[in-house]
């Protein structure tokens, strides 16, 4: 599992790679992690244990978006013009992979 403190994390569908494995891997890491945890993520600065809570929440909310409106049958362009990462894309957004490929990448995942 790779985290990141400062970017929307690459999640490759094409090496059996999920958003929601992402989850369960960061769900676990914080079953391990106490205050005091140091976590050295993929990318970014030394993080803590309220770092890899923000990254979660910031996934499964942005997953937990996209999953209604692919059920709902949304087409891609409706999903990116949604913004499902808005209030995170000031956080996350200005790394290397931006908000709408995210989106487009979680969209696509879920389709296939």
């Amino acid at each position: 599992m790779s985290t990141s403190t400062t970017g929307i994390p690459f999640i490759d569908k094409s090496s059996g790679g999920s958003a929601d494995g992402v989850i369960a891997a960061v769900d676990r890491a914080l079953l391990l992690a106490t205050d005091r945890t140091k976590i050295i993520p993929g990318h970014g600065p030394l993080a803590t244990k309220a770092d890899l809570v923000a990254y979660r929440e910031m996934l499964a909310t942005v997953l937990g978006r996209i999953k209604a409106q692919v059920a709902a049958g949304k087409s891609t362009n409706e999903i990116v013009d949604s913004k499902p990462t808005r209030e995170f894309d000031e956080k996350w957004g200005n790394a290397s992979i931006k908000p709408e490929a995210f989106v487009m990448m979680l969209v696509t995942a879920l389709r296939l």
